[in-house]
């Protein structure tokens, strides 16, 4: 994939980046599904999470038992197809856009690296890896901005999908975004995305520069160069995570707003559908550990899906690369 080196970058053509980030979204919404349903279903719910005679979901090991018991183990795949759907055309989006980007940022952020008069080499060194960093930054912010625009209606569809239980309202990802259609149109269709782009550009930024500073850290390990990048996405994904998970909270309330009968069920609906309002309410109601819930089962997901996606996609790229490269006959 991208190449550790901050002054290098592999890149590839577009058509092969969009199917290597296709393929890796894939592979990882594949084996994260089950703990995505844990999670939102953690994130929606206004009581506490923990023993409480009003709590459906009394902790990450009860909403799993309390799912597979009343709804089957076949709930922990709901809204799969939603998923899979943005998540494919997240990642088929996103890395190309990275790869065209961030030699573009790089034009504003790069600098002659020699030492000048009053700096000592190591100065140097600090200031071009920091500027590496930031190029890093930018570019995965703007890829991540661009690919959640076109691929939003999806990720509301994949909620409402994973929201519900045994009473169903939406049968399908296009009866979900149909019922959207028909609410509110557009609007309805990017309920809270506004609270999505705050939250994308630190996180596409967190995405791509945390991979390649850790893989920087482990250059001189004795880990191989797809432990290092195991190692590395695996940081990526936690890291990124554990900083902006308040704002998933916020913006997984708004989206289910207009959700409020296949809700009923599950207890109490937060009532607001605007972000001030929502987080107002959640303060008052749950506290700071409302912003927090299903942090655990978003880590737990976010660790092996990240470190998936980076690998897949480096192999694929790096595959597809290599089989449409003219053969030299001499």
């Amino acid at each position: 994939m991208m190449s550790t080196d901050r002054n290098e970058t592999e890149r590839h053509p577009a058509w092969v980046s969009s199917v290597a980030g296709g393929t890796a979204g894939f592979c990882a919404r594949a084996i994260v599904s089950p703990f995505d349903v844990v999670k939102i279903r953690l994130q929606l719910q206004v009581e506490p999470v923990a023993s409480h005679v009003s709590s459906k979901y009394r902790g990450v090991w009860h909403c799993v038992q309390t799912i597979a018991k009343e709804e089957g183990l076949k709930a922990f795949w709901k809204g799969h197809t939603a998923s899979q759907a943005m998540t494919i055309s997240y990642c088929a989006v996103q890395f190309p856009m990275y790869e065209q980007l961030l030699p573009i940022v790089r034009q504003y952020t790069s600098s002659d690296s020699t030492c000048h008069a009053g700096q000592t080499p190591t100065f140097s060194l600090i200031v071009v890896t920091i500027r590496a960093d930031v190029a890093q930054f930018s570019a995965g912010a703007g890829a991540g901005l661009t690919a959640s625009l076109c691929t939003y209606p999806f990720d509301i569809a994949r909620t409402r999908l994973a929201a519900q239980g045994t009473h169903t309202l939406d049968q399908s990802t296009a009866h979900s975004i149909a019922s959207m259609w028909q609410a509110g149109g557009v609007r309805s269709l990017y309920r809270g995305f506004g609270i999505t782009a705050a939250a994308i550009v630190p996180y596409g930024g967190l995405h791509f520069a945390v991979y390649s500073r850790v893989q920087r850290w482990l250059v001189h390990t004795r880990l191989s160069q797809r432990e290092r990048k195991a190692v590395a996405g695996l940081a990526s994904g936690v890291v990124g995570k554990a900083v902006l998970h308040p704002l998933d909270v916020l913006k997984k309330r708004l989206q289910v707003w207009e959700f409020v009968e296949a809700r009923r069920p599950f207890g109490q609906h937060s009532g607001s559908q605007t972000l001030q309002g929502c987080f107002r309410s959640i303060l008052a109601k749950e506290g700071v550990p409302g912003l927090y819930k299903g942090l655990v089962p978003a880590l737990v997901k976010a660790a092996p899906g990240t470190m998936v996606t980076f690998l897949v996609y480096d192999a694929v790229s790096k595959g597809l690369s290599q089989a449409t490269q003219p053969t030299n006959l001499e």
